[in-house]
């Protein structure tokens, strides 16, 4: 049986056989089902106020929330926009939390615009000073690095989970602690045990629609032989729905998973989340070690190494410094080319950008890489079950700011548009790009309404703005 707000039917869709009038309400529900799915996520929560029943289909009916969940991507994946958001974070302090804005974001063929809408409040941890970890499906993912906590919060519902302490630290709370383990001599040793935090990571497994934040650690152990460092992983799942018992601590779990012998956490670039898998670059800033992607299977929860090939190492300054983004559902890699001097007088804004593509589209799009650009080429594995396509990226050079780098560019869920800003303290104006026509806006964007939420004009130009882009949605967090 399915529910449609108070209202049950059957697992065909179609309502079971009751009286008269309980079809009409039935049929009721259904129609306001129909409409409100439709309306963007601002307006929908005004539409609470209407009536208790429609109340109850907004925060309660599971058909109604993944309904206006998945229309609202479709919306966005028609280029409009949809429901969504641009997020602006402001830092004037290294030691102060974020300052969280939301804007909404206007598209066209020419570009587009944002507005600022308002100010999100953010949970935070009484214990130290919160991140934002990932965003993912209109849900924040928060963290506190001295607490060693984390939290999901849906800031168009203002729900949140509450702060979840890490399994790992639960059980060894002191910063370093002594355990007596038998050696391979059969003798009672003293090890000293410390475990250090060097991330965390934001996923969705869409099978299961189970979000789950990944933890990476050093464990770090001294013996009289010496020190071994060794990665341990942590998975928090986070169920989104509260079980038949209501309970909902149920609905959260923590496991520990292996982690390849070749991978050391302190070198992995920042993560980025693409049709549900987790990727890491790994940035050995020695370059002792040949550059890789390592991707974490939320739904498995296995790890997987992917080889760079020479065309993008090759071809890209300080390949350890490249960015991970998101194009069309797949990862890719945005780096800076290497250009000689007389172009770099033309053209300060040269970049690379190649998308990896994985088993279940191979042979679509191999068989589509001869119409690809004439700029584009083809790397594949060995195995031939993944492979390389450099795309590519044409901007001309912006004449109001310093070069463009790569992690100045963020993508915008569900389109083909690139948010291109600047790094510039006190600059929060960016440029549009579309990586499919090619098309670079002329102008810059300002963000309307920005500068009069500060009474003081010196805290811009102290600032930095960080931006990020999410999607709206009524998800439900427990």
């Amino acid at each position: 049986m399915k529910r449609f707000g108070n209202i049950s039917t059957s697992s065909s869709g179609f309502p079971p056989l009751v009286s008269c009038r309980s079809r009409d309400v039935l049929a009721t529900e259904l129609l306001v089902c129909e409409i409100l799915s439709r309306v963007p996520v601002k307006s929908i929560m005004s539409c609470k106020c209407v009536c208790k029943s429609w109340q109850s289909i907004i925060c309660k009916s599971p058909y109604f929330i993944d309904l206006h969940f998945s229309r609202s991507k479709s919306r966005t994946s028609l280029g409009n926009g949809g429901d969504v958001s641009l997020l602006i974070e402001w830092v004037r302090y290294a030691w102060e939390g974020p300052r969280l804005l939301s804007a909404e974001i206007q598209l066209s063929e020419g570009g587009g615009g944002a507005t600022v809408q308002g100010e999100i409040p953010v949970p935070q941890c009484p214990e130290g000073h919160t991140v934002i970890v990932g965003i993912l499906n209109g849900l924040f993912c928060l963290a506190d690095n001295e607490a060693d906590c984390v939290c999901v919060f849906n800031p168009s519902t203002r729900k949140s989970t509450p702060w979840i302490k890490s399994a790992i630290k639960q059980q060894h709370e002191d910063e370093s602690e002594e355990i007596q383990v038998i050696d391979e001599d059969g003798d009672h040793v003293i090890h000293e045990v410390t475990y250090h935090n060097f991330g965390y990571a934001f996923g969705y497994d869409p099978a299961t629609e189970e979000h789950k934040v990944v933890a990476f650690w050093q464990k770090k152990t001294k013996t009289w032989h010496g020190t071994r460092f060794d990665a341990v992983c942590e998975v928090l799942t986070i169920c989104g729905r509260e079980d038949k018992t209501n309970n909902s601590s149920s609905c959260r779990r923590f496991r520990e998973v292996s982690v390849p012998p070749k991978v050391d956490a302190q070198e992995l670039s920042k993560p980025l989340y693409a049709s549900g898998s987790i990727y890491w670059l790994y940035n050995d800033l020695l370059l002792k070690k040949e550059p890789f992607v390592l991707q974490f299977n939320v739904g498995t929860e296995g790890f997987r190494m992917f080889s760079v090939p020479n065309f993008i190492v090759g071809e890209i300054l300080y390949p350890c410094h490249g960015h991970l983004i998101e194009v069309d559902g797949h990862l890719a890699v945005v780096g800076k080319k290497k250009v000689d001097m007389e172009c770099q007088k033309n053209n300060n804004t040269s970049m690379k950008m190649c998308i990896l593509h994985v088993n279940h589209d191979q042979d679509r799009r191999m068989q589509n890489a001869n119409t690809v650009t004439c700029m584009s080429r083809v790397a594949c594995s060995t195995s031939t079950d993944y492979y390389w396509i450099e795309e590519a990226f044409l901007m001309p050079p912006p004449s109001d700011w310093t070069p463009i780098l790569p992690d100045a560019i963020l993508s915008i869920p569900g389109t083909d548009w690139f948010i291109i800003k600047s790094f510039e303290k006190g600059d929060f104006g960016f440029y549009f790009y579309n990586w499919r026509t090619k098309y670079f806006s002329s102008t810059k964007t300002e963000i309307v309404g920005m500068a009069s939420l500060f009474q003081d004009t010196t805290q811009l130009s102290s600032s930095f703005f960080v931006l990020r882009t999410y999607s709206e949605s009524l998800l439900p967090v427990v």
